[in-house]
């Protein structure tokens, strides 16, 4: 397989995820309205990233930025791709780190809202 064959089969893949993940959300399900950065966020349970070195062919670089939805426990209940770091093995392990991360729960006025969370995720 050619290199530009491989990176389109690659490219196709990662349309084909967010493509999936898109048709398992409701179109109903709105984002929380609150928005915050990752920065003021406390982690309880950190994101694990997990990418195979072999497919990537060395150490992962680059940046993916995500939208996590993370409801009002803390728990992180839906990740969507803002921002491709143009390694699609990269992006995909973000997005399954994002999901198993655990917050404390935002307060608001003393009670915990539901967030959307904007988080940049550099590796370098």
């Amino acid at each position: 397989m050619t290199w530009f064959a491989s990176v389109y089969v690659r490219t196709l893949g990662v349309a084909a995820l967010l493509a999936l993940q898109a048709c398992a959300t409701p179109s109903s399900q709105e984002w929380p309205t609150t928005q915050v950065s990752i920065d003021d966020m406390r982690f309880t349970q950190s994101p694990r990233l997990s990418v195979n070195f072999k497919s990537t062919k060395g150490l992962p670089v680059g940046t993916t930025v995500v939208r996590m939805q993370v409801d009002e426990k803390g728990i992180t209940r839906r990740v969507v791709l803002v921002e491709s770091s143009g390694r699609s093995e990269l992006d995909r392990g973000v997005i399954q780190a994002a999901l198993g991360t655990k917050f404390e729960p935002y307060l608001v006025g003393g009670q915990a809202v539901p967030v959307t969370v904007l988080a940049p995720m550099h590796l370098k």
